[in-house]
């Protein structure tokens, strides 16, 4: 089976702005490797600061490696026109955010189906998948008349969800998607994240801080301080039995 994006040696470096030459770069990640098969679920933690959105970025085609290779259904995406790269990012890859990333200015439903519309698809086509969406993921479709601002976090997040699956993608990156939430919020959108996986037979790559959502995933990465990706750690089965591996691990 062929890996969705497959990250080779991947590094990242930033250059500083603090007017010291000698630390006019700032190393992230320094070589990391990873696949990303369909239908896999996949959970990275580590510290803040380690790289871990970065990593996310470099994945979803936002920003490029400093150096290695990076493939996306088996295309080197340096062989890729920018324009191909934005047409994967729009149709292969649903990104959901910490901070939701809604449009305040316009409704739930706009901020869905605008990303439809980027797709050239008809209003027809792209409001029958919003309503298909919100009602087999238990979005209320009254929510989807008002303005974000009047949501809460978790009504927020969900509407963020369904606006990543609008346009069918195979790849959801879902960024710290609970870091902004209550309890029961949390818990919910977890939910929603395993069915996504299972039901809709997504891949996803998660960053998080929470080893009881990253429990949930099939398998765990620890992203380290010397920006590397520990060995993978595989979920057998008990979902308690993996959380406390993972803590170990952490």
């Amino acid at each position: 089976m062929d890996a969705i994006v497959q990250a080779e040696g991947v590094k990242k470096a930033f250059h500083c702005r603090d007017g010291n030459p000698e630390r006019n770069e700032k190393q992230v990640l320094r070589g990391v490797n990873l696949s990303v098969y369909p239908g896999e679920y996949i959970s990275i933690m580590g510290r803040s600061g380690s790289g871990k959105s970065t990593l996310l970025n470099i994945l979803g085609l936002l920003i490029p490696p400093s150096e290695g290779t990076l493939f996306f259904e088996g295309k080197n995406v340096e062989d890729l026109w920018k324009d191909e790269l934005a047409d994967i990012r729009r149709r292969r890859v649903g990104f959901i955010f910490q901070n939701f990333e809604l449009i305040e200015s316009i409704s739930a439903l706009n901020n869905i189906m605008i990303a439809g519309f980027l797709e050239k698809k008809s209003k027809e086509e792209v409001y029958e998948r919003t309503v298909e969406l919100t009602q087999s993921l238990g979005l209320s479709q009254d929510l989807l008349k008002i303005y974000p601002s009047e949501l809460s976090g978790g009504e927020k997040q969900r509407v963020a969800i369904v606006r990543a699956l609008i346009n069918d993608p195979d790849l959801i990156l879902a960024d710290e998607p609970t870091g902004n939430l209550d309890g029961e919020s949390e818990a919910l959108v977890a939910s929603l994240l395993d069915r996504i996986n299972k039901e809709l037979n997504k891949s996803i790559v998660l960053v998080t801080h929470n080893p009881r959502l990253a429990a949930r995933s099939q398998v765990f990465y620890h992203l380290s301080d010397k920006g590397v990706l520990d060995e993978p750690l595989r979920n057998n089965g008990s979902r308690n039995e993996f959380y406390h591996e993972i803590v170990r691990r952490m």
